[in-house]
């Protein structure tokens, strides 16, 4: 989905967006989840930074609860540790997420990502009280929302696409 669309389009295609995430917000607001954000944020990358390519979903799912694992893996070292402790284990953190982001060597368990999720939640304001089971749970729910979503959206639209296409020949 990287073709240019007219405003008139766009315009539809953005209130369909929109309407999306409020039906996410209302289904996990009715769950009491709420660190929603992480849902948003899946959302943020499959569509924008993926252009919906669906052929990355896995690895960018995978990348992305590693990614969250690994802020909540520094949450307990700062609560443990204290602060010096964690810097340091961050900044090696961040030197081992980038090595392998860079070489691409395991691409299923480090990418674009877990660099993403890991430099969003090493924020102060995760650090002091986060609640990461929340976060891991609205992010896989944003993942299965979206994904199965979008993706029956697309495939409508390609269809409609097909059919006006086939009618115009």
């Amino acid at each position: 989905m990287n073709e240019k669309i007219s405003a008139g389009k766009g315009f539809v295609m953005a209130l369909i967006l929109t309407i999306l995430l409020v039906v996410f917000s209302i289904i996990t607001s009715a769950f009491k989840l709420t660190e929603i954000w992480a849902g948003y944020m899946f959302f943020w990358f499959f569509s924008s930074v993926r252009a919906f390519d669906r052929s990355k979903l896995l690895p960018d799912v995978i990348n992305s609860l590693i990614g969250i694992g690994l802020g909540f893996l520094m949450f307990l070292c700062m609560k443990h540790y204290g602060t010096a402790i964690f810097e340091l284990v961050v900044i090696i953190t961040m030197l081992v997420i980038l090595f392998f982001l860079v070489t691409k060597l395991i691409p299923y368990v480090v990418g674009d990502a877990t660099f993403l999720f890991f430099t969003i939640l090493t924020a102060n304001i995760f650090l002091t009280g986060g609640n990461y089971v929340d976060i891991a749970v609205c992010y896989v729910c944003g993942v299965i929302f979206f994904s199965l979503t979008l993706t029956g959206l697309f495939a409508l639209l390609s269809r409609k696409k097909e059919s006006t296409e086939a009618k115009t020949e």
